[in-house]
């Protein structure tokens, strides 16, 4: 059940350190539910993160690399969920979109601009 499953692994430190990984699908045209799965993957580690209290939560720009989604779906559907979760919770204090390449960052960024116009 790709999107449900996320791994926690606690660091040398339990206290300052959390990972959750979650497991998104590979795109292939958009046409067996990729786009739910990947929703499903920022819904499930908010929901964990809120669950063990953390504050601060950082994810790559899943699925972009070697599963080879679009960029743009996959900025939109990153920034949608993460601004919808925040709208509602009060525990998570800070979420970080990391973009590893420069043509991955700048579409993030304006898919963000336009979901905020």
């Amino acid at each position: 059940m790709k999107g449900i499953i996320i791994i926690i692994s606690f660091g040398a430190s339990f206290s300052l350190f959390q990972f959750l990984q979650p497991v998104a699908a590979r795109w292939r045209a958009g046409v067996f539910g990729e786009k739910n799965t990947l929703m499903r993957c920022y819904e499930n580690s908010l929901a964990l993160a809120e669950k063990y209290a953390i504050k601060t939560i950082a994810f790559p720009a899943i699925a972009t690399g070697g599963l080879f989604f679009p960029v743009e779906v996959a900025a939109r559907i990153a920034i949608t969920e993460v601004m919808q979760f925040l709208l509602e919770s009060k525990s998570i204090e800070k979420v970080v979109l990391v973009c590893f390449k420069t043509k991955v960052y700048e579409k993030y960024l304006e898919v963000f601009r336009e979901i905020l116009e």
